[in-house]
């Protein structure tokens, strides 16, 4: 490890943002995940209560690589080196921090969860093998009936329903509490966040739009009931969303997929988007 290399943990997101958004922004869909954390943490949009992680690897005053994490969520990383996770590693354990899972590039998210569980005498568990895709261009899919519309606060119930399925399908490794997701939920309609495709006055299927990165912003939790699959709503729906941001200034949309579920990363590269890299997702449990 080269000398004069140490590990900062900023308390401002300020602080963090200013040496670490220009090194982050050079992959930017790489580190979209990130790049919104930063911008959510910026606009006062996170729900705990307890500090985040704000975590820069520096050589003078270069940064290295970087890491972020809002509990109860996972560890973020970026690219970084086995010495420089090393070094992460220790000084997260040397401030007795508890980190419950992390998601980044697959040999740097690997790495880590591999030290980090032999320290701490856990278990990593791959809870998913993502691909990150970026679109630039919409390609309109063939017209369904019905239209994209901002979610109702009076419909909280059903898509805080909808978001819970949807996490324990993308995410049964790492389960949430049917209380939290109606508060996250509840936070993202008051955001106007959240979209739905609505048939017959009623909605049939949601896409949510944040985590807005400096030229760009992710699309996430697109969920259909399993009844009204295969009808090409989801993917109507997340062409108009994904246009509807490109409208409004933004160059990108990017958005993860789960790499084990291949017809839903078919659908996505037929409205536009194309695949920029790997991550992969870990969770830590008892041995």
């Amino acid at each position: 490890m080269r000398a004069e290399v140490e590990v900062h943990f900023d308390r401002q997101i300020d602080t963090f943002n200013h040496y670490t958004e220009p090194f982050l922004v050079q992959e930017e869909a790489r580190n979209n995940l990130l790049l919104g954390l930063c911008s959510n943490l910026k606009a006062g949009l996170t729900a705990s209560s307890i500090p985040p992680l704000l975590i820069r690897i520096m050589h003078r005053q270069k940064v290295l690589a970087a890491a972020l994490q809002t509990p109860p969520n996972p560890l973020v990383l970026t690219r970084a080196s086995k010495e420089e996770l090393d070094l992460l590693a220790a000084a997260l354990l040397s401030r007795n921090l508890s980190i419950p899972s992390v998601v980044g590039p697959p040999d740097e998210a690997r790495y880590f969860a591999d030290q980090w569980c032999h320290s701490h005498s856990l278990k990593a568990v791959l809870a998913m093998k993502q691909g990150i895709y970026q679109l630039t261009q919409v390609i309109q899919p063939p017209p369904v009936p019905g239209r994209m519309r901002v979610a109702h606060h009076a419909e909280l119930s059903l898509v805080a329903q909808w978001m819970y399925e949807f996490n324990d399908e993308a995410m049964p490794q790492d389960p949430k509490s049917k209380v939290e997701t109606l508060k996250k939920v509840e936070q993202i309609i008051q955001r106007q966040a959240l979209f739905v495709w609505e048939q017959n006055g009623r909605p049939v299927s949601m896409a949510g739009s944040w985590g807005t990165t400096p030229n760009g912003v992710r699309i996430n939790a697109v969920y259909t009931p399993a009844d009204l699959r295969r009808r090409g709503i989801a993917s109507r729906l997340v062409a108009e969303l994904s246009q509807a941001k490109l409208k409004a200034g933004n160059k990108f949309c990017f958005l993860y997929t789960d790499l084990s579920n291949p017809t839903s990363n078919r659908i996505y590269q037929k409205i536009g988007y194309g695949f920029v890299c790997e991550s992969k997702y870990f969770v830590f449990t008892k041995v």
